[in-house]
This record gives structure tokens, C-alpha cells and sequence, in this order.
């Protein structure tokens, strides 16, 4: 298979034996179809949490009173639809002092 001809230096795949340039980009290929597998899962990860936070802290707060107890405990929680929102100025404080830390050191 291509994975088995190529190793991973740390500095990006190479090809164990001929150098060939089809075993080469092939080999590059290969790596380079990996992140893309990794990228799009993360991606799909962080869009998945976004969904179901928009449906914790909007939605279901518009919504009829429902029977379903995780529906109804979501309706009436209101500590995460204000923390994320209220996190957003803190976030933007500490990577101000990051970066200023960074700079003078």
C-alpha cells in the first residue's frame, strides 16, 4: 500500500527505497489526504458543539414547555447561555496580555 512505503522524518513523509518520482508524490499524497481527513473532522466536531450550543442557549429557550426531562432542564438552565457569551471579553484580555508577555520577555 502507499503508507507502507513512506516514513514520517518529522520534517514530512519520505519514500523507504527507490526514489521515484510516482513513489514520491504518491507518498506526498498520502500525507497530504491525512491532514485533510483530520482537518474535516475537526470541523465537523466544532460544528456539531456549535449546533447543540445554539439549540441549548437559543432554542430551546423559545420553545413550548416539554414533558421530556433533558428538553425541560435545558429550558431552564441559564448559566451556559450567558457563559460563553460573557467568556468572550475574557478571552480577548488574556491574549492581549499574552501577547504583550511575549513581546517583553
Amino acid at each position: 500500500m502507499i503508507l507502507t512505503r513512506c516514513i514520517d522524518s518529522g520534517q514530512g513523509w519520505h519514500v523507504l527505497g527507490s526514489l521515484s518520482f510516482s513513489s514520491w508524490r504518491l507518498c506526498h499524497m498520502a500525507a497530504y489526504d491525512e491532514r485533510k481527513v483530520w482537518g474535516w473532522l475537526f470541523v465537523s466536531i466544532g460544528f456539531l458543539y456549535f449546533i447543540l450550543y445554539f439549540f441549548i442557549a437559543i432554542i430551546s429557550k423559545v420553545l413550548p414547555p416539554s414533558n421530556i426531562a433533558v428538553i425541560s432542564a435545558m429550558q431552564n438552565d441559564w448559566y451556559y447561555c450567558f457563559l460563553v457569551p460573557l467568556t468572550l471579553p475574557i478571552i480577548v484580555v488574556l491574549v492581549y496580555f499574552h501577547w504583550l508577555s511575549i513581546k517583553m520577555f
